[in-house]
Formats: C-alpha cells, structure tokens, sequence
C-alpha cells in the first residue's frame, strides 16, 4: 500500500470516529506499529491531527489554538447561507463563457453554481466528483458531464479515491470553481475532509484559472485540511459580511477578491 492510500484510511478513520489507535491501524493496514508512529508524526506535520498516547485524535477547540471546525452534514450545510450562496453563484457565472470547460467540487457552494449555470448556459462541458452536480445537469443535454468516478463517500454525495485524483491529471480545463469550510489569511482555503480536499488539490492544477465561492461566516475559520494558498487563487468571492479586519488581511492575498 503506497504512503498516501494509508494516510488516506488514517484520516478517513480519524473523521468517522474523532479518534484512532496505533493498534488497530497496524492490523487493519497491515504494516508495522513503527511504520503507523511514522505515518502519524507526518500527518502531525502538516496539522492534520494530534498524536497522543496509544494513537491520534482530531483537531478540535481543546487541542488546537486555532479554531479547527468539527464536520457539518452535506444536507445542513446545503440550507446554510443559501441566498448568500446564489448571490455568489451569480457573480462566479459571469466569468464563465459558452462552450468551456470547467470544473465543479462537491462543495454545497458549487452545487448553488451548477443550478445556476444550467439555466444559464447551452453548453458546457462539466467534470465533477458530485452525484448532487451530476443529476442537476441530467435535465440540460447540452452540457457535457464527465465524472471522475471512483471510491463513493455517501455523507458527501462525492467520488474520491487513487482513481478520481488519477483521470482528473488527464483534463485541461478552463476554470475550476471550489468551495472551502474555512478560509484564513495562514492557512488559505480549508475544507473538512482529506479526500476531497486532493480532489480539489487535482482541479486546481488542471484548470488555467481558479475561482473560490465562500460566504463570510467561513472566514477566520480554519478547517481541518488545506486545500492551496490565498495566494493561488485568482478570484475569491465572498459576500458583504465580511468583517474590515479580516478583509484586510485576506483582500491583498488572491488576485483578484471580490465582495458582492
């Protein structure tokens, strides 16, 4: 199994059960405990989780100075901010021409675009790892849909696995469109689950342009795993909530920000 197909399962572990133990990973990876010690002092590198005694737990407000949010249900989330989030939707639209080709995550804020991308274009060639995205365009012919398929995580209607990050290196597409849990001027963008996150990490380098869509009540929230720098963002959209101070340190950091 490669280094990371185990950190992988680690951290799919860590987000169903908020804890694992070197123990039961040694057996359920069948590799050594020492190669289990060394798997979590990387993963504790990159501040995807906090090793103690016998195992690892996940970052939360306890263990953490940085506010880490714990995982929000796909369904919850689709109701959250929902007016904020077609406003957002609209505004990203504007950057995109007939006939492109785009890339959409399965963040709830890019399932707000393609509702709104469906009425508003004829054709388009969409690739995504959403079943929520995939089924909104059924209804429009004209739009291409290609999915990346692979290994389905049911709580986030999504494709993820070797397989979805492997096809996604054979596109060039014109524009990806990601969502994020959390943004910080430190951290960048952040989302809650690893998986997804090397989803978004593969649209990001085969698209010539990369648009984030995220309310303001994510700002000044780390989650638990990075997607990219604020710095390798070309447009950021948010909404007008944002607080001055937090605008300030966020505005300078992508190309171009912009507060509908």
């Amino acid at each position: 199994m490669l280094l990371s197909q185990r950190h992988d399962l680690i951290l799919k572990q860590l987000s169903e059960n908020g804890s694992v133990s070197n123990s039961d990973l040694s057996k359920s990876l069948n590799v050594s405990s020492e190669t289990i010690r060394k798997d979590l002092e990387l993963l504790e590198k990159k501040q995807l989780l906090m090793r103690v005694h016998g195992g690892a737990v996940a970052f939360n407000v306890e263990n953490k100075n940085d506010a880490i949010s714990s995982y929000v249900n796909f369904d919850v989330r689709t109701e959250q901010h929902l007016d904020t989030k077609i406003k957002l939707a609209q505004k990203a639209a504007e950057f995109v021409s007939e006939g492109q080709s785009i890339a959409l995550d399965a963040g709830t804020s890019s399932l707000v675009l393609a509702k709104v991308l469906k009425e508003k274009f004829n054709k388009l060639t969409v690739i995504t790892n959403s079943i929520k995205i995939i089924l909104e365009f059924i209804s429009n012919p004209n739009i291409t849909v290609i999915s990346t398929g692979g290994l389905l995580t049911r709580e986030e209607y999504s494709f993820v696995s070797e397989f979805s990050y492997d096809i996604l290196e054979k596109f060039n597409v014109d524009i990806a469109f990601l969502s994020a849990s959390g943004v910080t001027a430190s951290s960048g963008l952040t989302d809650q689950r690893l998986l997804d996150v090397k989803v978004q990490e593969k649209m990001i380098k085969c698209a010539q342009k990369t648009i984030a869509l995220v309310d303001s009540s994510k700002f000044g929230k780390p989650s638990l795993a990075k997607i990219c720098s604020l710095n390798d963002v070309d447009v950021l959209i948010t909404d007008d909530n944002i607080s001055e101070q937090i605008y300030k340190e966020i505005a300078p950091l992508p190309k171009n920000f912009i507060i509908v």
